[in-house]
């Protein structure tokens, strides 16, 4: 929160950065306020450790009002703890006045990224042509980001850590049906807009029923291997055994 007489500008964060240790990483910061970008004079950036130590050696360059860091893979060494914790200051001056920014950070062995391309859309839906008309020229690579987005926060709002899923591939269907909700939501506004209305319905139905299924398998201590192939964490909270339990609880149907 500000104080009354200044402006509200936002510090853009869709979820904590997850650095991967032992390469060089890259983090943004900026602010906005109604779409518009303040006039930044000078920045800096600050990334410490779960134990309060500052990590030393990152490079800021700032341009068109936009601050990058590099984190140099010489400043993630194998040597320093994986997981949580780790947390970025970010002060942008504007006019005479410094602003700070916080955001959290976790440093993990593997990112966690997209299984799907464009092309899987395309094989989904005998309707790709129109979808691409009724988008108005817009990829469809935005869908599927907004729809990125939006799985990898209700991993993280369900209490997971989605850097430690060590099968992406099982994502895949969640992500092309909340890909294709979303794109026929966009379309919504079309000349043919009851279609894409019903379509939109019928693909967040579908997503819903997908994601109360989901599992998949992890890494909670970091070594880089699944932590039990006989097990599988699902998207409802609990583990997921080969023989069908949830919990401890015995599933039906399984």
């Amino acid at each position: 929160m500000m104080p009354s007489g200044e402006t509200l500008w936002s510090f853009r964060t869709l979820w904590p950065d997850v650095l991967a240790r032992g390469r060089s990483n890259s983090v943004v910061g900026a602010l906005q306020y109604s779409g518009t970008s303040p006039t930044v004079t000078a920045a800096t950036f600050a990334l410490y450790r779960p134990d309060g130590l500052e990590v030393t050696g990152c490079t800021l360059v700032l341009a068109s009002n936009i601050a990058t860091v590099t984190i140099p893979s010489s400043s993630l060494p194998t040597t320093l703890q994986l997981g949580e914790g780790y947390r970025e200051v970010w002060t942008f001056t504007i006019g005479d006045v410094a602003y700070q920014y916080e955001r959290t950070a976790a440093l993990a062995l593997i990112q966690l990224s997209p299984a799907i391309i464009t092309s899987d859309i395309s094989g989904t839906t005998g309707r790709l042509p129109s979808l691409g008309t009724a988008l108005g020229g817009v990829s469809v690579q935005t869908p599927m980001n907004q729809a990125w987005e939006k799985i990898v926060r209700m991993l993280i709002r369900a209490g997971h850590l989605p850097y430690l899923i060590r099968t992406p591939d099982a994502l895949r269907e969640c992500h092309i049906l909340l890909t294709l909700a979303i794109a026929s939501d966009m379309c919504a506004v079309s000349a043919d807009k009851e279609h894409w209305e019903k379509a939109a319905a019928k693909y967040h139905k579908a997503f819903d029923v997908e994601w109360s299924q989901i599992t998949w398998q992890t890494d909670y201590n970091h070594d880089g291997r699944v932590d039990d192939p006989q097990q599988r964490q699902s998207s409802r909270g609990g583990v997921l055994n080969t023989w069908g339990s949830v919990g401890g609880r015995q599933l039906r149907g399984c």
